[in-house]
């Protein structure tokens, strides 16, 4: 009944949820998976509840989604709960293992309050959760399960200085936790974050300028490390007559690999309102994880990965 009339955004929802099972929710993902829960509350008899449900080739996926935005005043607010039942499939089968199918559960939820302090600032909480337990076959007796649980806070204050400028400063923890039983196994992750971002528009000029920290921490018994990253970041957009240009350089300084410096140049067209004409080039920077190089499925020999990329469209 809580999905009548809204077949199609149901559809949608589920396509999100495939999509973050796979690559793991970004800030991005877990935007557009709400937003199309919100559109699925205010459409639905039960605006409370939504309920979603898919047959796969293998197994049988049950996912429910429940929601409740909302404001008061100067604060508002949002809430989430997710969670999926999955019967899976029997992942090993061979001799040796057991039959049976294996299969998961996730619970999640996430939170945010923000609070419009004056005509410029605003301050912004944020929270997400996350629980899951699955099972995997180690021979032919009960499954070994696999645990892991997750949290992420962040603290955010924004100030729109004036119809030009603004800034935003932002403080983010989590934690990520993966352990195993009765096999022993255990990772413990940590990760703090720090952000000042400024922008300034003038006409069709948009310039930027970020300072950004990032802290690691990984437990992995017997292993105990940690690293950090500082980065500065400067940006700068023209978009006027058809045009549109995109000018970024960053420097990092990685405790553990030095500087390394990178930057993107785009260019864009329009024709007509129909047809653009784009080209970009680009340079990146990825240091591996901490976990890909110390913990015991690491490789200690793991070099930061580095990419050109160029583009016509």
């Amino acid at each position: 009944d809580a999905l009548r009339g809204s077949q199609k955004l149901a559809n949608e929802l589920i396509m999100l949820r495939s999509e973050a099972d796979q690559h793991q929710l970004t800030d991005q993902q877990l935007s557009a998976l709400f937003a199309v829960a919100d559109q699925l509350m205010q459409r639905s008899p039960r605006p409370t509840e939504t309920l979603t449900a898919r047959l796969d080739a293998c197994r049988y996926y049950l996912s429910w989604l429940a929601g409740q935005p909302g404001a008061s005043g100067t604060v508002d607010y949002a809430l989430g709960l997710l969670r999926d039942d999955i019967d899976g499939f029997n992942a090993r089968p061979i001799a040796g293992q057991n039959p049976d199918k294996d299969g998961y559960r996730n619970t999640a939820g996430n939170a945010r309050v923000g609070v419009q302090l004056n005509s410029v600032h605003r301050l912004e909480g944020t929270l997400m959760v996350g629980d899951t337990n699955s099972g995997y076959d180690s021979g032919l007796g009960k499954d070994d399960r696999a645990l892991r649980t997750m949290h992420a806070l962040g603290l955010h204050w924004q100030a729109q200085w004036s119809s030009a400028y603004k800034t935003k400063f932002s403080v983010t923890d989590s934690r990520d936790e993966y352990e195993t039983k009765p096999s022993v196994y255990l990772s413990d992750t940590r990760l703090r974050g720090y952000l000042f971002q400024n922008e300034w528009r003038e006409g069709a000029h948009l310039v930027t300028a970020a300072l950004e920290r990032r802290e690691d921490h990984l437990e992995n018994n017997p292993i105990d490390r940690d690293r950090s990253q500082n980065g500065v970041a400067l940006g700068y957009g023209y978009n006027a007559g058809g045009h549109t240009v995109q000018v970024n350089v960053r420097h990092d300084e990685d405790s553990e690999f030095g500087g390394k410096g990178t930057g993107s140049v785009a260019y864009g067209y329009a024709i007509t309102p129909q047809w653009r004409a784009t080209a970009s080039v680009g340079t990146a920077f990825r240091a591996p994880t901490l976990y890909q190089r110390f913990s015991q499925y690491g490789v200690a020999s793991l070099s930061p990965e580095t990419a050109r990329n160029a583009e016509l469209g």
